[in-house]
């Protein structure tokens, strides 16, 4: 102020205005803030984008990070950049957050990390589908030549029971369907495949089952010359089937493919006696069923036929009481050839022409005399009908 009012003692009112001037400093100060050009402050820096391109993306779900942060959720290919813009000259770190899906890719990025000086554009996320492989387990097999398939192809030997795999991989996002293209044989089976088809996902297919089972087969035939009744046929020592006319017949046990059979005669025929031959009546089955089993029955000439009644057992084996001449009986022993609910054949022991008694016999001993009553008395051993 001392200044001021030196200047205004002095002079003129206008040399008053050319001081204050010099005097100011342009913000309505009378300090000139020094020769140092004044106090300014520093200016913040600059922003700039995060960002780059996408290639082979086609899954879905791709979340990419900037810094740990700023995620990205990317829906298609092309060009992309974070949402938060970042100070210039700080550094930038991409990830992938989360791969994509349906189908499973796996996305890698070059040039992720770097400064960033200007907006950045050169990141580059290049994302391949992923590929896995096909397979499950098989059970239940016996037998050989099982050939599996996979989408009409790829096909696959399998030797054992147990996990498989076919040779080709499938792409995330892939069909797949397999399928049994040759069955096993020796011993013939059937294997039937479940969880057979599907999409490949993000993992390996694990979940294919095929379960095998052993075919079985009918046996069966033809029977010729049947004139008597009761022919009873046995398989294998246990399958009965009875027959009473010529014509087909089957047991009702179906046999499995790869086991043995064995048709037998278990009755003769009798009313007239007959003998029966087996042709073809044992094998091993193999993938059909067995139809040429032949049965061809014929009577026997020479053989003795008695009512079964008339035979009778004893510890040492079967007999009959013989009417002698003389009316009494004679316990004779005889040996069966074969025998039916009505007649049996003696193989050896009576001679035609020679009685029998049928009935009563738990009354009669050895010498015992006996009574022949018209229409019940004790038919002779008589030859079957020609």
């Amino acid at each position: 102020m001392m200044r001021v009012l030196r200047c205004l003692h002095a002079g003129f009112v206008p040399v008053l205005f050319l001081v204050l001037a010099a005097c100011s400093n342009g913000r309505g100060s009378l300090d000139d803030g020094g020769a140092g050009g004044g106090t300014g402050q520093q200016q913040p820096p600059g922003k700039v984008t995060v960002g780059g391109t996408i290639a082979g993306l086609s899954g879905s779900g791709l979340m990419l990070q900037n810094n740990g942060g700023d995620n990205l959720a990317v829906t298609a290919n092309g060009a992309f950049t974070f949402k938060t813009s970042v100070d210039a000259g700080t550094t930038y770190n991409i990830t992938v957050a989360a791969q994509p899906t349906a189908p499973s890719q796996f996305c890698s990025i070059a040039n992720a990390a770097g400064t960033a000086t200007n907006n950045v554009t050169t990141v580059t996320v290049n994302c391949s589908t992923g590929s896995f492989s096909v397979g499950g387990s098989v059970s239940g097999l016996e037998g050989s030549g099982l050939v599996l398939r996979n989408n009409g192809g790829d096909d696959l030997p399998i030797a054992s029971n147990g996990s498989f795999t076919f040779a080709t991989e499938l792409a995330s996002g892939a069909a797949f369907e397999v399928s049994v293209a040759t069955q096993p044989t020796r011993p013939a089976q059937t294997c039937t495949v479940a969880d057979a088809s599907g999409t490949v996902g993000g993992g390996d297919v694990r979940t294919v089952k095929v379960s095998c089972a052993t075919n079985s087969y009918t046996i069966s035939g033809t029977v010729s010359g049947l004139q008597g009744s009761g022919l009873v046929l046995q398989n294998n020592g246990g399958d009965d089937v009875g027959v009473q006319t010529d014509g087909g017949f089957a047991f009702p046990t179906k046999i499995p493919s790869g086991s043995g059979y064995s048709v037998t005669v278990k009755t003769q025929p009798g009313a007239p006696a007959q003998s029966c031959s087996v042709q073809s009546g044992s094998g091993t089955v193999a993938d059909r069923d067995v139809i040429n089993v032949v049965i061809t029955l014929h009577i026997d000439p020479n053989a003795l036929v008695v009512p079964s009644e008339a035979v009778q057992s004893s510890q040492t084996g079967p007999f009959v009481f013989v009417v002698k001449p003389d009316s009494t009986v004679e316990m004779r022993p005889v040996v069966v050839s074969r025998a039916s609910a009505e007649e049996t054949v003696i193989a050896r022991g009576l001679a035609a022409g020679e009685r029998v008694v049928t009935q009563g016999q738990l009354r009669l001993e050895p010498g015992s005399r006996v009574e022949i009553r018209q229409g019940s008395g004790a038919p002779a051993p008589k030859e079957p009908a020609s």
